[in-house]
C-alpha cells in the first residue's frame, strides 16, 4: 500500500467517524478534535506500514485463528462505531470529564504499543497463526516486557475509547468479544511458537514470564 493510499484511506475513514460523532459535536469539543486527529495519524502509519498487508490477509484456508480473526476484524464495528453512536444518541449527552480524557491518552498509548509491536516484529506479525521456517523470534522492545504486546496495544486502545465516548456497549463488547478472542489466539499461538522454537522458546518465557499483562 502507497503512503499516498494510506493517507487517503486514513482521512476517508477519519471523516466517517467525524460525520457519527457529528461536525457540531467536533467543533465544540478539544476532546474530539484530538481523538481524529490521533486517529488520521496513527490509522496513516499503520496503514503504511509493510504489515498491513499481512494484516488485511484473507484467512479463509486457516484452521487455527478463523473465527478469531473474525471477531477481531468486526471491531471497528463493535468498538468505534457503536461507542460514537451510544455517546451521540444517548439521551441526557454524557458529561465529559477527566475519563474521557485519560481514555484519550489510553488510546493513544494503546496504538502506538501496537504499532511499536509491528516494527519490532517485522516479518513474524501475521494475521495467521502460524510460524514461517525463517521466522525470528522477536524478544526486544515490547516483546521483553510481555510476550503478546500488539494485543495488549488493542484492549487498552479499546478501553480508551468506551473512556472517550462514556460507553457502556464500547466496554461489553471489549470484555465479552475481544479479550476472550485474544486470549483464545494468544494461547494458541503460544502452543505453535513453542513447538517450533523449542529451548529458545522456553529461554524466552522464563525470562518473559507475562503473556499479556506486566507483572502477571
Amino acid at each position: 500500500m502507497t503512503k499516498v493510499f494510506a493517507a487517503v484511506r486514513a482521512a476517508f475513514l477519519t471523516g466517517i467517524l467525524l460525520l457519527l460523532i457529528g461536525v457540531i459535536n467536533v467543533n465544540q469539543s478539544l476532546l474530539f478534535m484530538t481523538f481524529l486527529g490521533a486517529f488520521l495519524i496513527l490509522h496513516t502509519v499503520e496503514s503504511a506500514s509493510p504489515h498491513e498487508k499481512v494484516l488485511q490477509a484473507t484467512v479463509h484456508g486457516e484452521d487455527e485463528s478463523r473465527l478469531t480473526t473474525w471477531i477481531v476484524s468486526v471491531s471497528f464495528i463493535t468498538n468505534i462505531v457503536v461507542p460514537i453512536l451510544q455517546y451521540r444518541y444517548t439521551s441526557p449527552p454524557q458529561t465529559i470529564g477527566w475519563m474521557s480524557w485519560l481514555g484519550l491518552f489510553a488510546f493513544i498509548a494503546g496504538s502506538a504499543l501496537r504499532l511499536w509491536s509491528f516494527r519490532v516484529a517485522g516479518g513474524a506479525f501475521k494475521a495467521q497463526i502460524e510460524v514461517g521456517e525463517k521466522q525470528r523470534l522477536a524478544t526486544t522492545g515490547p516483546y521483553a516486557f510481555v510476550r503478546h504486546p500488539s494485543y495488549l496495544g488493542v484492549i487498552i486502545a479499546y478501553a480508551g475509547i468506551a473512556g472517550i465516548f462514556s460507553s457502556s456497549l464500547g466496554l461489553a463488547a471489549l470484555l465479552i468479544l475481544i479479550i476472550p478472542a485474544l486470549v483464545i489466539r494468544l494461547l494458541k499461538e503460544e502452543k505453535i511458537l513453542a513447538a517450533h522454537y523449542g529451548d529458545e522458546w522456553q529461554s524466552y518465557t522464563s525470562q518473559t514470564g507475562s503473556m499479556l499483562i506486566p507483572g502477571l
